[in-house]
This record gives C-alpha cells, structure tokens and sequence, in this order.
C-alpha cells in the first residue's frame, strides 16, 4: 500500500502542450463596426470600437472603446464604455468602465442620460441590465439607484435599491 501510494503522489502529469488552456487570442480586429439588419432589411444596431480580440479557448470577446447604436426607436439610443465582453453566442455584451447611455432629445422628451460602471446589454432584446450604481438622467431630474432595468422597445427605465434624487415636474405640468 505505502508503495503504491508513493508511486502516486510523486507521478508528474505532464501537461498537454496543445494550446487549449491558455486564454490567448486567435485573431485581433482594428477599428471595425458590426451591422444588424432586422429580416425586412432595416438596420437595428450597429457596433463600432476601436480593437477586437477573439480568444478560442471560451470563444469570447474583448472589444476595447465599444460603441453601440440602436436605431429601430426615434430618437437612437447609444451606449458606449471604455471595454466590453461579448457572449460566444454575442446574445450578451457586458460593457465595462465608464458606461454611459444616452437618448437624445425629441420634441416631446428631454435627453435621457445613464451612467454605470458595468451594464449587461441583450442586443437582441433590446434590454440592459446592472446591479451597479447608476446615475439616471432625464432633463433636469436626476435620480440615482443601486441598480437598473431599462427596456429600449418600450421606452421603460426602471431603478432598483435604494434610489434617491431630485425630481423637477415641467412648468407646463404645474397647477396654478
């Protein structure tokens, strides 16, 4: 028995050299930009940054600077951050650093402005996502939560935790 587990205990494995553990690119990508175009031919989003790295070994993504636009609402929302990590299937980008989410203004809304640190996006849903801080926006309100659920189809920005801020209801609202 002791030398039986002697032989084992002092076996070296031997590692296989073929590649498959490390997490190093296969390929990288400058300053390229993704199109989705809905099955009627319109454009959804777009996805543009500064550099891509592709790793073989999980088959995910790093893109530095990214930039998304979603065009299929009036006005695009935009999204952008300092890093971003895209799903093998690129069903989730997890944006990183410095997130930030702006719609524009429109007639009938003021700018709509979002910052985070983090913010899990589901392109295809039109649906982002984090139990980060977040700092929400919109004219002259500005409200803050630990965390957000915002839905770019129906225009719904919904704040989780604790949230606290300032509200400012339109002059035209108020009741003389």
């Amino acid at each position: 028995g002791g030398t039986f587990w002697l032989e084992r205990t002092s076996r070296f494995e031997t590692a296989a050299h073929d590649g498959k553990q490390r997490h190093d690119p296969d390929f990288i990508v400058e300053h390229f930009e993704t199109r989705r175009f809905s099955p009627e031919g319109r454009l959804q989003h777009t996805l543009d940054a500064s550099i891509m790295r592709h790793y073989p070994d999980d088959d995910t993504t790093e893109i530095g600077t990214p930039s998304l636009m979603y065009y299929a609402r009036t006005p695009p929302t935009h999204l952008e951050a300092r890093r971003a990590w895209v799903s093998k299937d690129g069903k989730e980008v997890r944006l990183l650093d410095h997130v930030r989410m702006t719609r524009p203004a429109s007639k009938d809304q003021p700018e709509l402005t979002a910052t985070s640190n983090e913010l899990r996006v589901f392109p295809d849903d039109e649906i982002a996502r984090t139990q980060t801080p977040v700092t929400l926006v919109n004219g002259l309100t500005t409200l803050q939560g630990n965390g957000l659920e915002a839905n770019n189809r129906n225009q719904s920005f919904i704040l989780t935790g604790q949230v606290r801020g300032l509200m400012n209801r339109p002059a035209s609202r108020i009741k003389k």
